[in-house]
């Protein structure tokens, strides 16, 4: 597994994909460095196009009787810039006859990349299977009738190969925007790359798009992760005895954080949880403590859920009561059953981070052992991103700009902080719309 990520390191590093095999170049490779080469080329021709523009509307200017407003020879020029300067991505007025235009960076695209009078913003997601990821789609899709953008959906299915496929596949078609939910980390440099020579804007959302020192490579919005996993820990430790199941003992007790060690967001989050519990409860033991990683046994959340926290449950009988966090909504629905099917139901508390799953287990009469989840919607990351990729499609700012009120000493880039707050099956209601 880390032979897999260190690739996938080097691959953004080095530029050489971590699924090519003894020096053999990939279709994905080989249409990414064509793609590259062709778009420079073009860049180039563009610039020239649009010099023997300028050159032409001086000479016309000079010779003309006409006045300053909009002769004629001015406004064929007008068009003519507007139509090269566009995929090259120029934040100044088409209009504006300037050598910045034709040199602007890539991060300041104008509106309506392929120029068939539409924004298309293409959603490249890690998952589609992940009920998070459907409800990241789905506020997607309900804020573009609100804004007047359609959106085009890629589905990578977990593989960072094909995301980098679809990316070029998204580029040629045209698309305005990337919405990015990165298939994994270590590709973000390659996608962050591939973006930049496109000339088109692209905005994280939930999973960091860092390079391999830590510099965020596009605007972010992201988990306070460790800080929701601290709140999932801060609402055992101030409940538990409300719930009936006794921690009294700290000896017998055991906690069980069900993650994902190939994603950053997700190990942040139980680091918090369990750095939280052990402050607060420090009397349990370490080796009580138990780091369920659902990406040891399926690539389905649920399932992987499900797999690992009955092999825990099973494999530790002594453990007489159970603190369990699931740091996604999926993975806890996958430990819920396995704690149901393992008999574990009276002496477990079951807390998760999102409420996307514990939401309709609650709406369909289950209380125990799901007492809690921190919660914060879909739309609390859409809405940011969007209104920061539109901003860039339109002119109306660069990428530098977009969360630029928190941007780390350093940095580019600026990430939005998505907090949540603990709620529970008896208060869900007041907070779910």
């Amino acid at each position: 597994m880390k032979k897999r990520i260190d690739e996938c390191i080097n691959f953004g590093k080095l530029n050489i994909h971590p699924y090519r095999q003894s020096g053999v170049e990939t279709f994905a490779e080989t249409n990414y460095l064509q793609n590259k080469e062709e778009k420079s080329m073009k860049r180039r021709l563009m610039a020239v196009l649009l010099g023997m523009a300028m050159t032409m509307g001086l000479a016309a200017c000079g010779s003309s009787s006409q006045t300053a407003d909009t002769p004629a020879s001015s406004k064929a020029e007008e068009s003519q810039a507007g139509e090269t300067s566009a995929p090259a991505s120029s934040s100044a007025p088409a209009s504006s006859g300037t050598e910045e235009s034709a040199a602007s960076a890539a991060s300041s695209a104008v509106a309506d990349n392929n120029g068939d009078g539409e924004i298309v913003i293409a959603l490249m997601m890690k998952s589609m299977a992940s009920e998070w990821n459907q409800s990241i789609e789905e506020s997607l899709l309900e804020l573009g009738k609100e804004k007047g953008y359609s959106l085009l959906t890629f589905d990578a299915d977990g593989d960072s190969a094909t995301q980098l496929d679809q990316l070029n596949d998204a580029i040629n078609q045209g698309v305005d925007a990337i919405f990015m939910h990165i298939a994994d980390e270590g590709i973000a440099e390659a996608a962050a790359e591939v973006v930049a020579e496109a000339g088109i804007p692209m905005v994280g959302e939930s999973l960091p798009v860092k390079d391999g020192d830590g510099n965020w490579l596009c605007p972010c919005a992201v988990l306070n992760a460790a800080g929701c996993g601290t709140v999932a820990a801060d609402w055992v430790v101030d409940n538990w005895e409300s719930t009936g199941v006794d921690l009294s003992d700290p000896s017998k007790v055991g906690v069980a954080l069900v993650t994902n060690s190939l994603t950053e967001n997700a190990v942040l989050r139980h680091e918090g949880a369990k750095a939280e519990l052990q402050a607060k409860m420090p009397d349990i033991p370490e080796e009580n403590y138990f780091i369920v990683d659902i990406s040891a046994g399926s690539n389905d959340y649920v399932e992987g859920g499900y797999n690992e926290t009955s092999a825990v449950l099973t494999a530790h009988q002594d453990i007489k009561a159970w603190v369990v966090i699931g740091v996604q909504d999926d993975y806890a629905l996958g430990a819920c059953r396995a704690i149901e099917e393992n008999g574990n139901t009276d002496n477990t508390i079951l807390v998760s981070l999102g409420g996307e799953q514990a939401i309709p287990e609650w709406d369909g009469g289950t209380t125990k052992p799901w007492y809690a989840t921190v919660y914060y919607t879909a739309a609390d990351f859409v809405a940011p991103c969007v209104d920061g990729l539109l901003s860039v499609v339109n002119g109306e700012g660069t990428l530098e700009q977009v969360f630029s009120g928190n941007i780390d000493q350093g940095q580019t880039y600026g990430t939005e902080l998505i907090s949540g707050h603990a709620i529970t099956y008896e208060d869900y209601k007041e907070y779910v719309k």
